[in-house]
């Protein structure tokens, strides 16, 4: 499964020609930390 994270100002900035997707092993140890990651990479403006 992966978060489609292509419309995040950041990503569109890149100039991506695909849709770029974010993923988490569902059995990481450290997944509130790649969720605040996630919440960091797609609220830069």
């Amino acid at each position: 499964m992966g978060l489609n994270v292509s419309q995040a100002g950041i990503f569109q900035q890149a100039g991506f020609e695909d849709d770029v997707y974010l993923g988490v092993l569902k059995n990481s140890p450290r997944m509130e930390m790649a969720v605040e990651y996630i919440r960091y990479l797609c609220l830069l403006p």
